[in-house]
């Protein structure tokens, strides 16, 4: 029996589709970095479109937003609008961003019609976010001859938003009162507020996050994971050097073919007061801004 092949990457595709699964999650995957989407652990991962929007204004407030029409409570973080650009910082981007709008809004279209859908609730729905209507079909898609294409387009999108989007990684911590994300500058010093009301400076929101000292002690090699969930970057080479000098008191020796165990506490004690490298904690997330 022959198969037809996949138009993207020469796979067999044995139903009669033009592109392959592999492909099939590849297309998916596109969209969702396109336009937005929920995070499996509550997060919203805000896709290129609102990045060149807020690359092109520099971070300007905007009033346009996009949404699917459809009253979900996020419709405030689906793709940006142009609507509010009046005088972009990088037009580039701008130029961009409706280039790929258009591009979505062309293959909403095209499905539509060869699907004999001209108006009603799934063309509104198109019609209000492309992106996230397009990933709904996604197996519709596969089986047109235009997939391929269609792919190809969107990977070259992405490859030049990324170029483009000058926006840094952000880092965000769940608070402890609502499970919101909360935006983390390592760099600040003052107060960092929740929208909810809940505020701390950066090591009272890295205490609510980081894992709770051990009840049992720990050996120099056990040590080191655990600092860097509180910010601190130390080898335990150093741990031994402070040991050796005092900073770092073991517990009664166990013997002399046992390694010998320290309380946590006291090896953060000592990592602050030797001014030990600070590192984003392990206990906080990075979210990269183009994903």
């Amino acid at each position: 029996m022959t198969h037809q092949r996949c138009g993207t990457c020469g796979a067999p595709v044995h139903d009669h589709a033009y592109i392959c699964t592999g492909c099939t999650g590849a297309l998916t995957l596109d969209l969702q970095r396109i336009g937005g989407y929920r995070h499996p652990d509550g997060r919203w991962i805000v896709g290129a479109l609102t990045d060149l929007i807020v690359t092109a204004t520099h971070g300007a407030v905007i009033s346009g937003q996009g949404g699917r029409g459809d009253g979900d409570p996020d419709d405030h973080l689906w793709p940006a609008t142009t609507a509010a650009v009046r005088e972009p910082a990088n037009t580039v981007a701008l130029a961009l961003h409706h280039e790929i709008s258009a591009d979505l809004a062309g293959w909403c279209r095209v499905l539509l019609g060869e699907s004999g859908i001209s108006s009603g609730t799934e063309a509104d729905r198109a019609k209000a976010n492309p992106a996230w209507w397009l990933e709904r079909h996604v197996d519709s898609i596969r089986r047109r001859e235009w997939a391929p294409a269609m792919l190809a387009d969107l990977d070259r999108h992405l490859a030049r938003a990324a170029r483009l989007v000058d926006l840094p990684p952000a880092l965000t911590v769940p608070c402890p009162t609502c499970s919101q994300r909360v935006d983390i500058d390592p760099a600040r010093g003052d107060v960092i507020e929740c929208r909810c009301g809940a505020l701390g400076v950066l090591a009272w929101w890295i205490e609510q996050v980081a894992p709770a000292l051990p009840a049992e002690p720990m050996t120099l090699a056990e040590l080191p994971a655990w600092l860097r969930t509180r910010g601190y970057e130390v080898t335990p080479k150093q741990l031994r050097n402070w040991a050796d000098r005092g900073q770092l008191p073991h517990l009664a020796d166990r013997g002399a073919k046992t390694a010998r165990l320290y309380h946590a506490k006291t090896a953060l004690e000592a990592a602050e007061q030797s001014g030990a490298r600070r590192v984003v904690p392990t206990s906080l997330t990075l979210r990269p801004a183009l994903m």
